[in-house]
């Protein structure tokens, strides 16, 4: 089944200071965005990405036979002016987006301070950080000339995720389709039918 807005989400297990983190590198998060990420992890985390010690698996994975390994099948997107925008995550841990925050401070040059917290083709998603726009969440690509609001906070934009299976062309290329897939009672990923 796929999941939306926060069904996305595991709650994160690694425990972090933020606010320690916040005064090593020199960054002040806005309160709300403070507060997600009191709870949440936007990097690898938030993907689940496949970890072979704790045997957590991706949402959205399957076991690929053939090349005996996990693979994802689905991906993140959110709707701007009726058009799909696929994220990915910007960095794979906290600590190493809080050090990037550090050296690049704010990854666009414009009148308003944007922290990276989300990658999407040909640009980013941003957090303001600078008073009137702190917690705002801004699309910033190649199609928009100037940072454009799309959510008052984190929690407004989380809700408007959705997961998304790859197309059956992107699958072919790995060799396998949808009508293969499969999953047994009480598993969390799925299985490719083999011929």
């Amino acid at each position: 089944m796929l999941k939306k807005g926060f069904e996305i989400f595991r709650k994160k297990t690694t425990i972090y200071d933020v606010d320690k983190l916040g005064q090593v590198y020199g960054i002040l998060l806005p309160p709300i965005f403070k507060l997600f990420l009191n709870h949440f992890d936007i990097c690898a985390d938030m993907f689940g990405e496949w970890d072979s010690l704790t045997g957590v698996k991706p949402r959205g994975c399957y076991w690929h036979p053939k090349f005996e390994c996990w693979e994802g099948f689905t991906y993140l997107s959110f709707k701007s002016e009726d058009k799909d925008i696929f994220i990915d995550q910007f960095a794979d841990s906290i600590p190493e987006l809080f050090a990037y925050w550090h050296h690049d401070r704010f990854d666009i040059r414009t009148e308003i301070e944007l922290l990276k917290i989300f990658v999407i083709g040909g640009g980013g998603l941003f957090v303001g950080v600078q008073e009137g726009y702190k917690d705002a969440i801004f699309l910033v690509s190649e199609s928009v000339a100037y940072p454009k609001k799309i959510a008052n906070n984190i929690f407004e934009f989380i809700d408007t995720l959705e997961q998304q299976i790859m197309s059956e062309e992107l699958l072919s290329i790995r060799g396998v389709s949808l009508d293969k897939f499969y999953q047994n009672w009480g598993e969390d990923f799925w299985r490719i039918r083999e011929e």
